[in-house]
């Protein structure tokens, strides 16, 4: 760290790391947050070693995803009893883990999570991520967007799926 007058500078060595794991793990009391703002060219990945801040008291041993795979596991364990409400804003289609897990009244891409002192537990989360298509129910065509516009008003058509010269969009990650 260098000193510039009142200023101090922080090396990139030291803000990268800490700005990365933000974007993987985040926790404030009761709540931890996986994958909050992941890049879309991390699709594959694993950290280790993320404690909690904020008197969150968990430890991320490890968490590993893979957006190809629309999976996520992460291993934690904390130091008191307590519920947890554990998120995941790409969306949950499914959780596995030994822990009780309850419903919140967040939405679907979060669940409360009981853990118990000192137990280490795996939560398998299967991953609302990757290429989407839209499917009417009544026409049974998918949607796209004319010329992949991103502008308000953009116009909306359909045709048939499977059309090798149509290709699918990726939805962002992060809706709710």
């Amino acid at each position: 760290m260098g000193v510039l007058g009142t200023t101090r500078a922080v090396a990139p060595a030291c803000a990268v790391p800490g700005i990365l794991g933000q974007a993987l793990v985040y926790s404030r009391p009761g709540v931890l947050e996986i994958l909050p703002a992941l890049p879309d060219r991390l699709d594959k990945g694993a950290i280790k070693g993320v404690r909690g801040r904020n008197r969150n008291r968990t430890t991320v041993q490890s968490l590993t995803w893979d957006t190809g795979a629309r999976t996520a596991a992460v291993e934690l364990t904390s130091d008191s009893d307590q519920d947890i409400t554990f998120i995941c804003r790409p969306g949950v289609t499914s959780v596995t883990t030994s822990a009780t897990v309850t419903a919140s009244s967040l939405g679907n891409h979060a669940r409360v999570v009981s853990l118990t002192a000192g137990t280490s537990i795996t939560i398998t989360v299967g991953l609302l991520t990757g290429p989407f298509k839209l499917v009417n129910g009544n026409s049974k065509q998918v949607m796209d967007v004319s010329g992949s516009s991103t502008s308000d008003g953009g116009s909306v058509i359909q045709w048939p799926w499977p059309t090798p010269s149509r290709r699918a969009e990726r939805v962002p990650r992060g809706l709710p």
